[in-house]
């Protein structure tokens, strides 16, 4: 994903996903502030047979020192981890894309300190959303981007930076969206509804 950004023009973060140091040594700055995320799920399930229980491990998004890691390797780096250059937001987008039409939202994780690293740490309800009008050039970036994929659908996540600079982080194909219609009106699902009934 983080290529094909790249090459459609978007802007993405410095990133790498693994769990080899001397990698991580060369690519970041040891006083680097980085955020380390899970690959492919943010907690881990663990079951009680005796006691017929499931509990969840949370694993929520971390800001730390490049140095942390290196200090605690065995701990960060005991299974392979995406680590990121962090960086400082005015808020983050959840931008849905149906066919050619693009419905894009503010939401303010920044006055929340639960949500300034990880959005996940509260209920997105709870953060004010808006409908913002993207650069046209933004627009057209995204729009190759998923022509690039075969796409017609996507939830895709970017950070408006503090410079308002637009950055790329990852696009889900199965993303929800229902919640963006809720909270700012945008017409997603009429949009779906209209791409599903195009003539093959």
């Amino acid at each position: 994903q983080l290529h094909m950004a790249n090459k459609c023009g978007l802007r993405t973060p410095k990133t790498i996903i693994g769990n080899d140091i001397q990698v991580l040594s060369k690519i970041f700055d040891s006083e680097a502030d980085v955020v380390v995320k899970a690959i492919e799920r943010s907690s881990i399930r663990l079951e009680d047979i005796k006691a017929l229980e499931i509990r969840f491990m949370s694993f929520p998004t971390r800001k730390m020192k490049v140095s942390q890691i290196f200090h605690d390797s065995e701990r960060y780096l005991n299974t392979p981890v995406i680590v990121q250059e962090y960086i400082d937001k005015k808020y983050e987008l959840r931008i849905t894309i149906v066919g050619k039409n693009i419905f894009a939202c503010g939401i303010d994780t920044q006055s929340n300190a639960l949500t300034k690293i990880d959005s996940r740490s509260t209920a997105f309800r709870d953060l004010k959303h808006w409908q913002v009008k993207l650069p046209v050039d933004i627009e057209r970036k995204l729009l190759s981007y998923m022509e690039a994929f075969g796409m017609n659908f996507a939830c895709i996540d970017m950070i408006l930076d503090k410079n308002d600079n637009y950055i790329f982080l990852e696009a889900n194909p199965n993303g929800q969206w229902l919640w963006i219609e809720i909270e700012t009106g945008a017409p997603i699902a009429k949009s779906i509804a209209t791409e599903l009934l195009k003539p093959v």
